[in-house]
């Protein structure tokens, strides 16, 4: 793991790479975890440099500060069991539709999209336990 100080916009951040896998890296952000595709680069020297983050299929001159976001992973809020997965890899999905429902003390418990996402990777299955806090699914702005 390796960790940064990121300041964006005059606010300072603490950046800890967490993994990279394939063509994309999981990463906290104050304690908040993100995982984001990327494309490596070669041929670059390490030293100082700047990120911007764009959702997908936006150029660089149609960004704003205002179009410019990260979701979350989604986590589980509560131990139980997975009843159902509603989305698959690539699924486009609107706000607030359900994404998961975990089964705790016998009451089923629907996770929902906090906006409008990509799924870009699924972490659980049908009937998997799992404790409160588990990676559900890692998604990107849609």
């Amino acid at each position: 793991m390796s960790t940064y100080s990121v300041t964006l916009r005059g606010k300072t951040f603490t950046v800890v790479l967490k993994s990279r896998s394939g063509t994309s890296l999981t990463f906290s952000v104050d304690d908040r975890d993100y995982t984001m595709p990327v494309t490596p680069l070669t041929g670059v020297e390490p030293g100082e440099f700047s990120v911007t983050l764009l959702p997908k299929g936006t150029s660089r001159r149609e960004a704003s500060p205002s179009k410019v976001a990260l979701l979350p992973d989604i986590k589980a809020p509560l131990p139980g069991i997975i009843s159902d997965v509603k989305v698959s890899l690539g699924d486009i999905v609107p706000a607030g539709a359900t994404l998961v429902v975990i089964e705790a003390m016998k009451m089923e418990n629907p996770i929902k999209a906090p906006a409008d996402l990509r799924v870009i990777e699924v972490h659980v299955t049908k009937g998997q336990e799992i404790p409160n806090g588990a990676l559900l699914l890692s998604v990107e702005p849609a």
